[in-house]
């Protein structure tokens, strides 16, 4: 199957295509290339940023929990 496929490809001879891409279509190709890497690295981003915000706000409730506790028993 691929090899036939394959000498279909090679005997069939292609023609090139004699079109015009207007700036439009290109601004439309950036963009939403753009559009798909910025979703990408905001997923990847929130991914990891929201255990680490998570591990410093228990840290700090922890701590302020600690202090506390000290300055009560000092007084």
């Amino acid at each position: 199957m691929t090899r036939s496929l394959g000498l279909l490809l090679v005997i069939v001879p292609f023609s090139s295509a004699d079109a015009y891409i207007g700036p439009g279509l290109g601004l439309g190709v950036i963009a939403t290339t753009l559009g798909i890497l910025a979703a990408i690295i905001l997923a990847v981003v929130s991914t990891i940023y929201y255990p680490i915000k998570r591990y410093f706000k228990k840290r700090s409730l922890t701590k302020e929990n600690t202090d506390d506790s000290a300055d009560s028993d000092h007084s």
